[in-house]
């Protein structure tokens, strides 16, 4: 029994008698008891509006007063696609059930019930200002029904800002206000036509601390460096730029063709794992005993062990080990089987309308870039797979890739001459690095050549060991290195490239010393509990890579056309890609350089923006991709 169904058999006189009530319960019945008590002392009644017209009488009283008013909403699944698993999270498949509003001066929750008052009056909440937890949520559902920004400041990302990482409201309620919240609701009925008492307090308490955790968060920005409020209104700026999005459309047939063919190499190394002996490549216990007894010595020593001391049969160490004879078969099982898992059926299920619509969370990667879930585009296979992605018929794809962004960001934070003069010059230093290490003019370097010094430069950007550059240069370039290779190879860039190697060990230093790193431009921090060595040169780089891209996509939302001839479809890391109209994708290209140009720019006004943009199009992704547009037409 859950808690749910116990508040249900408990309304119907039903309910066990207390003896019989399961201990999860039991906590439960206790939470919600410890919630209701705090809310009625911090906000008093609740008041519950079924009415359209009630319902603009409320919110134009609470506008009057001026005060920011808390605002949370819960969603239900709609009717028409209850099936899907993203009903209810996503708002093409979810529909808005209540809105909660608390202004901090009337003792009172109001709560408006969607299902009976409709949603017409939506349109009232525009001009006045709100916070919430996770506004995004918020502002993708209220665009979604009535085309309005509505100007909600975000707890989550405030947090992020002070904290270094988003935190879940529970979290800062507990921290901030000393309330321990269930969310045992949150996943409750919210279609139930009459709904639980202890649902409508669950929902008024998030409105009640969203609105405290802002008064708390203001404070804190009054009374801190300008960075924080600076760093904040960055993030809060890239809310409407990222759920306006498009989507992306997806070939559903072309899909299943991929699918089927993952299917037969699952299969056929699943049938070679039983030829070797490992009968169940599912079984975590049998794969550790088969990777003891295939791997050699020297591979052994250096493979990645659990906390409990045991050899690692994770997918992504899996997938760093397709170079080593005695994993590659389980390694390839791994890819196959973990490719159907996470971009088979799976991924078809979140289809909406022949478009995938990701989820990004800002600067919650570790890094400082986008997370992105539902479906995570940031983590597609690297081949075979972006052909998938179609635009639809009268549009191309446009895409915009920032040219080895990270390697500029690293010497323009170093002040490397080496990197800064090659950039400024035109020169390609992944051929300069294979011709010096050859002894042969640029031009006589051939594509392996130029392909190991690529793993070389961005393989060592991060302060990488000889086995993991050896590992990296396998997995990611498909170059095999010997120990002694990869051991010159570092010793290599470390002479070739010596202001960037003062900067990696000075960045290091700072932020063991200080406990934090920022990014450069809005000084968004990350702070460290432990002495940390290759995220101490990870974050500032990656971080204005994000910075740079973040701007792009400000810069690009503002200046779309009115007519929806080009839009924003989605990003991955340092890719940026738009959907127009066939008459419309020399503007889009244009748009697109211009975004970035602004971008990087505004984060290193000194640095240069030679060869910095590649813009393609085409109908598909992986068209878009490899049809470069020149730079004359554009």
């Amino acid at each position: 029994m859950t808690y749910e169904d116990y508040l249900v058999s408990r309304r119907h006189g039903a309910g066990p008698v207390k003896r019989h009530v399961p201990a999860t319960v039991a906590k439960e019945v206790a939470a919600s008891q410890v919630l209701a008590d705090w809310l009625h002392e911090n906000a008093g009644d609740i008041t519950l509006v079924t009415d359209a017209h009630d319902a603009k009488l409320a919110i134009d009283q609470l506008k009057a007063q001026g005060e920011v008013i808390g605002i949370d909403i819960e969603t239900a699944k709609a009717p028409v696609h209850k099936n899907h698993p993203l009903a209810g999270l996503n708002p093409l498949v979810s529909s808005i059930r209540l809105v909660q509003l608390f202004n901090g001066r009337d003792p009172v929750v109001i709560i408006v019930d969607c299902q009976r008052a409709g949603h017409h009056w939506l349109g009232r909440l525009h001009g006045a200002r709100y916070a919430a937890h996770n506004a995004q949520f918020e502002c993708d559902h209220f665009w979604r029904h009535v085309k309005q920004e509505l100007d909600i400041e975000c707890t989550m990302l405030a947090g992020r800002v002070f904290d270094g990482e988003l935190k879940k409201l529970s979290d800062y309620a507990n921290e901030y206000l000393g309330l321990k919240m269930s969310k045992a609701l949150q996943v409750s009925d919210w279609s139930r036509a009459d709904l639980l008492d202890e649902q409508l307090k669950y929902a008024g308490a998030d409105a009640v601390v969203a609105k405290m955790l802002w008064q708390k968060f203001d404070v804190l920005f009054a009374d801190s460096d300008d960075k924080y409020l600076k760093a904040y209104q960055l993030l809060k700026s890239l809310v409407y730029p990222v759920i306006r999005q498009a989507g992306i459309g997806f070939d559903a047939q072309a899909h299943a063709q991929v699918v089927a063919t993952w299917r037969r190499e699952e299969a056929q190394a699943r049938e070679q794992l039983v030829g070797l002996g490992l009968h169940d490549p599912a079984s975590i216990r049998q794969k550790q005993q088969w990777l003891e007894d295939s791997l050699s010595m020297e591979d052994l020593q250096d493979w990645v062990s659990t906390p409990a001391g045991g050899l690692s049969t994770a997918a992504a160490t899996l997938e760093q080990a397709l170079h080593v004879p005695g994993a590659a078969p389980l390694a390839k099982w791994s890819r196959a089987s973990s490719r159907l898992a996470n971009f088979g059926p799976e991924l078809a299920r979140k289809v909406i309308n022949a478009h995938l619509y990701p989820d990004y969370r800002i600067a919650s990667g570790v890094t400082g870039r986008f997370g992105c879930i539902n479906p995570n585009i940031q983590n597609q296979p690297r081949v075979g797979f972006k052909h998938l992605y179609r635009a639809d018929p009268g549009h191309k794809f446009i895409t915009g890739d920032l040219n080895q962004i990270e390697f500029r960001v690293a010497g323009i934070l170093s002040q490397d001459q080496a990197i800064l003069e090659a950039y400024e010059n035109g020169r390609d230093l992944h051929r300069e690095v294979a011709a010096q290490r050859a002894g042969k003019d640029p031009e006589q370097v051939t594509r392996e050549e130029r392909q190991a010094a690529k793993a070389i430069n961005f393989g060592l950007i991060f302060g990488a060991g000889a086995q993991t550059l050896r590992k990296q240069a396998a997995n990611s370039y498909g170059v095999d290195m010997s120990i002694e290779e990869a051991q010159e190879a570092k010793a290599f860039f470390h002479a070739k490239y010596e202001g960037l190697t003062r900067w990696q060990q000075e960045v290091v230093q700072d932020a063991n010393a200080f406990g934090y790193s920022q990014s450069p431009y809005c000084q968004l921090t990350r702070h460290y509990d432990d002495r940390v060595y290759t995220h101490a040169m990870n974050y500032p780089v990656q971080s204005g890579a994000w910075e740079v891209l973040a701007l792009a996509i400000i810069y690009i939302d503002a200046r779309l056309p009115c007519d929806g001839s080009i839009r924003i479809s989605h990003h991955v890391y340092d890719e940026l890609c738009l959907v127009a109209r066939d008459n419309a994708v020399t503007a889009a290209a244009l748009l697109l350089k211009d975004g970035f140009l602004h971008g990087f720019t505004t984060v290193f006004p000194t640095g240069t923006t030679r060869g910095l943009v590649k813009v393609g199009a085409g109908q598909t992704w992986e068209a878009a991709a490899q049809n470069e547009i020149p730079q004359a037409s554009i």
